[in-house]
Parts: C-alpha cells; structure tokens; sequence
C-alpha cells in the first residue's frame, strides 16, 4: 500500500514481547502508516516496577530497528516521565502533519485514510479485549496535528499549547484530555471508505509480569480503573 504522507504513528513499548510489537508494526504498514517507535520505562514506573533496567531486553529493540520506520532508544536512566517519552515520537513530526497514537498492545485495522484530514484531532474507534474475551467499544482521541508548541505535560493523555502555559497552573494551555470533554464534540476519524477508524486493544496479550508491573503502577497511583485493566 502506499505510504500516507500526512499521518505517521507514534508507537512506545517497554518488554512488551517482539511478536506482539510486530504485529502491531506491521498492521500500521498494511494501513500505509509509518512508525515511529519509541522504547524504554519512565523513572517512576521503574521504581514501582522494581527494575533497574530502563531499556527492553526481550528482542524488542531489534524489532523496532528492522521493522520501524524510525527507532528511538532509551537515555540511559530512563525517561524523566511518561510525557517525555511520548515527546519523543512528536519531534520528528513536520508541522502541520498528524500523529497518531498507538501502543504495542494495540492493532489497527486495515484502513485507507484520507491525504486531507484538516482538524486538530480526531476520535477513533477501540475495540479493547478484557479477561474471558470481553469487548468494549470505547472512543478516545488519538490523533493529533503537530503544532510547535504542541507537548505532553505531567500526564501522557493530556496535550497542552506551551505558548499559553503557566508552570504554575497546570490547566493552563490545556487543549484537551484523552476523553472528549462534556459539551465538546470531536470528530470521528473516517478512512476513504466513510468507516470509523478502529484499533484492537487487546489487554490480554502483555506477559504475566508486564501485567504485574503495571498493575502495581496504577495502583500506587490510586488509578484503580487501570490497574484492573492488566489484572490476569
């Protein structure tokens, strides 16, 4: 398929297993999607986790450097935090192009998207798979145009205008939460077909101690939803 120009993929892993973060590479490329795939734990997951390890060791950074189409590694300590790692797949963005975010436990499926997207986000489709082979159709804003000042701040779901932030006010220069908020409507993502743009996020799939640590990390967070999400 032929490559679209507009959008490219920000994808991170840590330890997620090579066949899974492959799979989910290559179902980007069979949608015509470049990906940038970035690796390796943020400090405070890693002390959570009880690693002092920051970068995969499991084979995924070979993947990532055969099948990515650009592959960020590690800094030697770890990411400072969540939002700086996922910094890293905006840099290379051209302004005005889109990114769109997936993770290494979540597939999209084949689409044809368009070449003349012009919102500054879209809303797309998630078909997570829980315990015993539950699915839920979720809706969550995944992507993104790129903007200069455009950065995650303090949490990873979070997108903020740097030329409006107050450091002292973290609200300020919000542009929007991974949830739409109340009142605000986004648009769907629609490939040329007019189909919703979907993505299989299968919670499954990660192993029993990737599970584990993330379960532990949520928990210690107070974020009781999520860490249910990665209980076996």
């Amino acid at each position: 398929m032929e490559t679209n120009a507009l959008v490219t993929v920000g994808m991170i892993f840590y330890n997620d297993g090579p066949k899974m973060l492959s799979e989910a590479i290559q179902a980007c490329h069979n949608s015509g999607l470049r990906v940038i795939a970035v690796d390796g734990a943020f400090q405070e997951f890693m002390k959570v986790a009880g690693t002092d390890t920051p970068y995969s060791t499991d084979g995924c950074i070979d993947v990532a450097k055969a099948e990515a189409d650009l592959y960020i590694p590690c800094p030697e300590h770890g990411w400072p935090d969540q939002a700086q790692k996922r910094n890293e797949y905006v840099k290379p963005i051209e302004n005005g192009k889109y990114f769109l975010v997936l993770d290494a436990d979540e597939f999209l499926r084949e689409h044809t998207l368009r070449t003349d997207y012009d919102a500054d986000w879209y809303v797309l489709n998630e078909k997570r798979v829980r315990r015993h082979g539950l699915i839920r159709d979720l809706h969550f804003i995944r992507m993104h145009k790129k903007y200069d000042d455009l950065r995650y701040l303090y949490v990873h779901y979070r997108l903020y205008r740097t030329d409006t932030h107050n450091p002292n006010d973290i609200m300020s220069g919000l542009s929007h939460f991974e949830h739409a908020p109340r009142g605000i409507v986004y648009p769907f993502l629609y490939d040329v077909n007019g189909k919703i743009v979907t993505f299989i996020h299968d919670t499954t799939l990660r192993s029993e101690e990737r599970r584990r640590q993330k379960e532990s990390y949520y928990f210690t967070r107070g974020e009781k939803a999520l860490a249910f999400r990665y209980r076996g």
